[in-house]
């Protein structure tokens, strides 16, 4: 353990991870999204529907249903994160240096399988679509994440608050 001035001299500075919150890890998994989805439109998006919606939801879980095993509010963001991010790989076929575009299906690249049939990569959603896939897989990310870790009442209970959560209603 080491004491206090020792820390002071190597310039260290312990904080608790219930103390820092969830918001500097979305940043960080923010810088990282990938590059088609790096663009101003699509962070206000996520950075829109992260804030109006962990918070709450968060705080919901805490208060009023139980959960299998007691998670930190940074573990369940993580949760949430890890699987909207395993969601993305149609964005992920703009390699860097290529110019951005929206590829369409015949563009995807493609790769033997087992099988020895062809595999296609899933084609990016077009611009004017990739709000709504966002949007849903923010939702979809949501509830498995968060919700994976109670019973199947519970998971009721929060799905009701996650559907008046986004109707506006709350």
């Amino acid at each position: 353990v080491a004491s206090p001035a020792t820390v002071s001299r190597v310039g260290m500075i312990y904080l608790e991870p219930s103390r820092l919150g969830w918001r500097p890890f979305f940043t960080s998994w923010l810088a990282n999204l990938p590059l088609a989805l790096q663009t101003s439109e699509a962070t206000a998006l996520l950075t829109g529907l992260f804030d109006f919606a962990i918070d709450p939801v968060v705080e919901y879980v805490r208060m009023h249903l139980a959960e299998f095993v007691a998670t930190s509010q940074v573990h369940q963001v993580k949760q949430l994160l890890d699987l909207f991010d395993c969601m993305l790989d149609p964005w992920r076929q703009i390699m860097p240096g290529s110019t951005g575009e929206h590829a369409d299906a015949s563009t995807t690249s493609s790769n033997d399988d087992a099988s020895g049939e062809e595999a296609r990569a899933p084609p990016m959603p077009s611009k004017q679509n990739t709000k709504g896939w966002l949007v849903s897989l923010f939702v979809f990310s949501l509830a498995w994440s968060i919700g994976s870790n109670m019973a199947n009442m519970q998971r009721k209970k929060l799905d009701g608050f996650v559907r008046t959560l986004l109707t506006g209603v709350h």
